[in-house]
This record gives structure tokens, sequence and C-alpha cells, in this order.
């Protein structure tokens, strides 16, 4: 009997939805630096800071972080641009990228050229964005089809401040050709408008956030245990485990 239970639990477990994890090196900055980041700044963009508390800026005031600890963000004294990119693996299974994003901007408006250009000597430009680049693109690419996904774009017209907000972009499709290769997320910062700031923290890849960091969220993927079949196989699996415990 414990055999069969065994046998049955082992069928059960395989037939859940993989949860995809991928290592995301110094994903909240809280070593107080970029280490794990490749950062890159361009005309006359400012070293990407990291600080933690409400920071003022030639831009504005960045409030303390949704979880009221390090953060990321980008100043200059002039036209640049800002670039902060981490790499990894794609894993089999669900895929949602999880970053919490703010935004100060002076310039007046937003600008995104089209077609898109990170160029800040030329046409107004001034944007920041958040994409999912493909395997062996260049970290200021802006081929389309170079770029998987976009998860966070500022749009002419929008707000020019915007307090933390906590983004959660589930790219399961998009990365699904990838499993097994190396992809970027990369952040991006343009300005020649006026002074700009883009600030990140608690950057994640998976089938949900890190414990601590959002709302409360299943340990399983959102997919993961969402029908009552599935709830009855994971009810089954539990009563199956211990039935063959105690008849060991």
């Amino acid at each position: 009997m414990k055999n069969i239970a065994l046998k049955v639990v082992l069928v059960l477990f395989a037939a859940l939805p993989m949860m995809a994890v991928a290592g995301i090196e110094n994903p909240g900055f809280e070593t107080g630096d970029t280490a794990g980041w490749t950062v890159d700044t361009n005309g006359q963009a400012l070293p990407i800071s990291v600080v933690s508390g409400e920071t003022q800026t030639s831009a504005g005031t960045i409030n303390p972080s949704l979880t009221d600890d390090f953060y990321a963000f980008t100043s200059q004294t002039g036209p640049g641009s800002s670039y902060m990119i981490q790499t990894f693996e794609v894993q089999p299974g669900t895929n949602r990228i999880f970053f919490d994003v703010a935004i100060n901007n002076a310039g007046g408006g937003f600008f995104v050229p089209d077609p898109l250009s990170f160029d800040f000597e030329g046409e107004p430009n001034q944007q920041a964005r958040f994409d999912i680049l493909a395997p062996g693109a260049d970290f200021d690419t802006v081929d389309p089809d170079e770029i998987i996904a976009v998860g966070f774009q500022t749009q002419p017209g929008e707000p020019l401040n915007q307090d933390w907000e906590r983004f959660d972009v589930d790219v399961t499709d998009e990365l699904a050709p990838f499993v097994g290769e190396t992809v970027s997320l990369r952040f991006v910062q343009v300005d020649n408008q006026g002074f700009f700031n883009m600030a990140v923290d608690n950057l994640s890849v998976g089938a949900a956030p890190p414990p601590g960091v959002g709302p409360e969220t299943p340990a399983l993927a959102v997919d993961t245990l969402q029908t009552p079949f599935l709830l009855l196989m994971a009810a089954l699996l539990g009563w199956l485990g211990l039935r063959a415990v105690y008849k060991s």
C-alpha cells in the first residue's frame, strides 16, 4: 500500500504546474550599492544612487520605498541617459516579473520618439521604461526584434510625478521560447527636457514575489491552485503522504 500511495503522490506532484524561480542578485539594493547590476550613464547623467528614506532631488521628492529600505534612482545635471541591467536564465513554468518604480519628471512632459530612440542630443526625449531583451542583445538596443517584452513605459500625457507603484508583469508566454537561455532585464531613463528621476526597487522573477515583498501571495503560483480540481489534487496528495507515513 505504501508503494502505491507513493506512486500516486509522485504522479499528482508531476501534474502540478511548475514554478519558475530566477536568481536575481541584489534585487532590492540592500547592499547599499548597485552590486550585481550592470550600470551605464551617458551625457550629463550622474552615477546611479542607492539610498533609503525620503530623498530630495532637482526633479522633486522621492518618497521612502514601499518596503521602507534601500532603492536606486537616476539623476543628472543635464541631458543624458541611464541604464540598469540584470541578466538571468529563463526557467520553465510561470514567469512573472515584479518590480517597484517611482518617477519624478521636471521636464514638463514625457516624450517618446518614434521610432524608439535613446538619443538625448536630438529631438525631445524624456522617458523611462523597463524591457526584457533577447539573448545577446546590446543593453542599449532599440531593435523591436530584440525586445521580448515591455513591462513599463512612461507615456505622453501621464502625470509627471508618479509615486511608488508595484508592477506584476506576466511574461510566461513571451519567455517560453527562451527557456534555458540568458535574457536581460533593462531599466532605462533618458532626458533632454529637464531633470528626471526613475527610482527602482524589489526586482524579482518567478511565480510569486519574495516573502515580505508585496501583498500576501500564495507560496504556489497563482495559476497552480486556481481550480477545484487542483485543490482536490493538493488535498489528496497531502492525505496520501500522511497515510503512507502512518502505514510504514
